[in-house]
């Protein structure tokens, strides 16, 4: 059996060579004998080796599972819909486009997660050191996942970054779930969460194009709460714990509710959100990593009320800068544009700001929290206004 085991491992990391997956990405046939293969030893040929628990159980970790899969896919969902970051869909929307994509999300998960549960429960039997095996079985398969020729090719340590906050930690993080809900309920749960999240995906309209940092957010903090919450709930329904109260997975919702909220804050979903100052120029008023909140302006009222004094944030391409206004201007039409000047900076910026720039007003600033913030973006480039502004301020005797 643990040579069988091997085998389909070995067949598993051959089907994640780039070449061999693209291969079998683009060809349904190929797909359908080289998994279906896999699946008929894994399933026919083998004995029966898993994680086997009680069917009241696995009945209850598959609607747990299908329920975090429909919280994730909401949070990604309804975050793109606010941050205004949703695109089409690259799949083929047609009945036969769809039907194709399910079966090219659902074979290879099935094996994949067949082989999961079928090495976690060999390691149940044979195996001493058990949590070892499984922690070295989700690093195998996370590591699966990943494009390692990509982050060969990084250049850089600000692009490492991103490609393992976007990538790598998600990737473990997922593969965690996966492996505890295979252990808590056998190899269908871990099926239903993640085939939910990769069908609805691939025959879905729309898709959400996040920024990496709230790619890297979801998809790192909400499978490692996730799995938190499916190891209670294991526990408890299988060997009777009460680890907390009675009641307690109305707390676990409360937490989850609780925690999507403060992330739909931090992306600016409500009306207020926050963003982290990442230089001097409104010294000493805001220093470099306070957090200001922001007020958003929805209404032209709001925008015809802006007066001198008044800080706001507003955009330059992929920048937020916080200044304060120093003039209004209004032409013969009625039309503002604004004059801005950051109250560390010696003259004013060289560009005026249009309303459409702005993103709103500045209502509180919190000191230093964003430190963290402001040493992960040390190296992004801060607009030539506020360098030549801040380099003046400092030639000043």
């Amino acid at each position: 059996m643990t040579g069988a085991f091997f085998f389909l491992l070995f067949l598993l990391v051959g089907t994640a060579v780039p070449a061999c997956k693209a291969l079998l990405e683009g060809n349904l046939t190929l797909s359908l004998l080289c998994y279906g293969s896999m699946a008929a030893l894994l399933f026919f040929a083998l004995p029966r080796v898993g994680v086997h628990r009680r069917a009241a159980l696995r009945r209850g970790m598959r609607i747990y599972a299908l329920t975090g899969a429909a919280i994730f896919i909401a949070l990604r969902f309804v975050s793109a819909v606010f941050m205004k970051c949703l695109k089409g869909s690259p799949y083929d929307g047609s009945i036969g486009g769809m039907v194709r994509n399910v079966l090219l999300v659902l074979l290879p998960l099935i094996v994949r997660e067949g082989v999961r549960a079928y090495g976690l429960g060999l390691s149940r039997k044979h195996v001493r050191h058990r949590t070892l095996s499984a922690v070295l079985l989700t690093l195998l398969f996370a590591l699966l996942e990943l494009n390692v020729q990509r982050a060969l090719r990084l250049e850089g340590a600000e692009n490492r970054f991103v490609f393992a906050a976007e990538t790598v930690l998600p990737a473990l993080a997922r593969n965690a779930l996966q492996t505890g809900l295979v252990l808590s309920g056998g190899m269908w749960p871990s099926v239903l969460y993640s085939g939910g999240i990769g069908i609805f995906e691939r025959i879905f309209p729309f898709l959400p194009d996040l920024p990496w940092l709230a790619n890297a957010a979801i998809g790192l903090c909400f499978p490692v709460f996730f799995l938190l919450f499916v190891r209670e709930r294991f526990r408890a329904e299988e060997f009777g714990e009460q680890t907390e109260p009675q009641g307690s997975s109305l707390g676990w919702y409360a937490e989850l509710l609780a925690a999507v909220i403060f992330y739909w804050f931090c992306v600016g979903v409500f009306p207020v959100y926050p963003t982290v100052i990442l230089t001097g120029s409104m010294e000493p008023v805001i220093h470099p990593g306070d957090v200001v909140l922001v007020r958003k302006l929805r209404e032209e009222q709001e925008i015809k009320a802006l007066s001198e004094g008044t800080v706001i944030s507003f955009r330059r391409g992929d920048i937020s800068i916080t200044h304060r206004i120093l003039a209004v201007r209004e032409d013969e039409a009625g039309n503002r544009t604004f004059i801005t000047k950051g109250d560390n900076n010696p003259s004013a910026d060289t560009e005026v700001v249009h309303p459409n720039d702005i993103s709103g007003t500045v209502i509180r600033v919190v000191p230093r929290v964003g430190i963290p913030v402001l040493l992960l973006n040390s190296r992004r480039k801060v607009p030539t206004e506020i360098q030549q502004g801040l380099r003046d301020e400092k030639a000043t005797p």
